[in-house]
């Protein structure tokens, strides 16, 4: 009887994973989403959550600590939807344009372990994205925030989040 790890083939996936994250790593479209995002949620964290635009803030949203980082989770869904939508496309495009699944082919290894890993490469690109803004996030919020911070909501979201982005992501592949 074969062993689950030798019918999840580990090595393979990660393999494929790795090689998913370097290729969109290398790509134009990640890297100028990732630098568009990092400096669209720095200016909106700078200009809601600190008191340094003299803006109108209802203090029935802006003084709850848990709405930081709702509306930075939400905006951050929202763009990376459809950032994964039009990265899904490109690289079924880059796929069937180079024919570069031959080499996969020749390989074995199932088509489970092909699709997990492009997956796992795709979410785990994602996820360090997310990470990294929600840091900078509550970072600002932290210091220079007018309400209380408290981990427990960035925490909640950040998870809740990452769940929903698996299920669009395994829709696509």
């Amino acid at each position: 009887m074969r062993r689950i790890f030798d019918i999840l083939q580990f090595n393979k996936i990660t393999a494929h994973m790795r090689f998913e994250m370097n290729v969109l790593l290398r790509g134009w479209f990640f890297r100028i989403f990732a630098g568009l995002v990092s400096v669209g949620f720095v200016g909106l964290d700078i200009l809601f959550f600190t008191g340094a635009a003299p803006i109108p803030r209802p203090r029935a949203v802006f003084g709850l600590s848990a709405f930081p980082p709702y509306s930075i989770i939400l905006f951050l869904n929202l763009f990376q939807t459809a950032a994964l939508i039009f990265l899904a496309s490109d690289l079924f495009n880059r796929y069937k344009k180079y024919n570069t699944m031959e080499v996969v082919y020749i390989r074995s290894m199932t088509n489970a372990a092909l699709v997990i890993g492009r997956a796992a490469g795709i979410i785990t690109l994602f996820l360090l994205l997310d990470i990294f803004l929600l840091l900078i996030s509550g970072t600002i919020h932290f210091i220079f925030g007018n309400t209380n911070f408290e981990i427990m909501p960035w925490l909640l979201y950040f998870i809740v989040s990452e769940f929903q982005k698996i299920g669009i992501i395994s829709r696509f592949l």
